[in-house]
């Protein structure tokens, strides 16, 4: 029988809203994993759809569901929870560059790409942190969220169809885009956002 011949205790995960959901069937096979002498504790959790099924993919669901969890778990079976290779701690997060107070500050977006702008608007909206949002000096932009490294991608993503620079707007939730940088703009007669 399921648990019978377990030997160390386990901790188990169960995503409210997970897109293949079958809270019924996790309940009884933790009920007889128990009844059968396995050592574990349930936990349930509620997140987005994506975030249940994929925790481990996404930095705010690992962080703040898994860890808070895992963390004590492992520690009270004598088991490591320190970073010991400093490459694996995060970077420090980003500094805001000045440009807006805000990322929804969608008035002084640095483009005049309406798709651009609209998807900006959507992945403000949709992802949280880790994210990022690189525009192009000729209106291209890109994109990334729930990943190790979003700047990378994000600037990558936009190299792919920009055929000018791509600069980083957004990181998490911070603006960086250099405050002295110049918009785009349809007209030769705007003005450069002001110091």
């Amino acid at each position: 029988m399921l648990g019978s011949n377990a030997k160390v205790p386990s901790l188990w995960f169960y995503g409210e809203n997970d897109e293949n959901p079958n809270g019924e069937a996790a309940s009884k096979l933790y009920a007889r994993y128990q009844a059968a002498g396995g050592l574990a504790q349930f936990v349930r959790f509620s997140a987005p759809a994506y975030a249940s099924h994929g925790m481990f993919g996404i930095r705010q669901t690992f962080d703040n569901i898994w860890w808070l969890k895992a963390e004590p778990f492992l520690k009270a079976h004598g088991l490591p929870t320190a970073v010991i290779n400093p490459q694996y701690i995060d970077p420090p997060a980003p500094k805001a560059s000045g440009y807006t107070d805000s990322p929804r500050d969608f008035d002084v977006l640095p483009t005049t790409d309406e798709n651009c702008k609209a998807a900006y608007r959507k992945f403000i909206d949709d992802y949280v942190a880790p994210r990022a949002f690189a525009f192009g000096a000729d209106g291209a932009c890109g994109w990334v969220a729930n990943s190790d490294n979003p700047s990378f991608y994000a600037l990558k993503q936009c190299k792919s169809v920009a055929k000018q620079p791509c600069q980083l707007y957004l990181v998490d939730d911070v603006v960086v885009w250099p405050k002295a940088a110049i918009a785009p703009s349809n007209t030769n007669t705007e003005k450069p956002p002001s110091s």
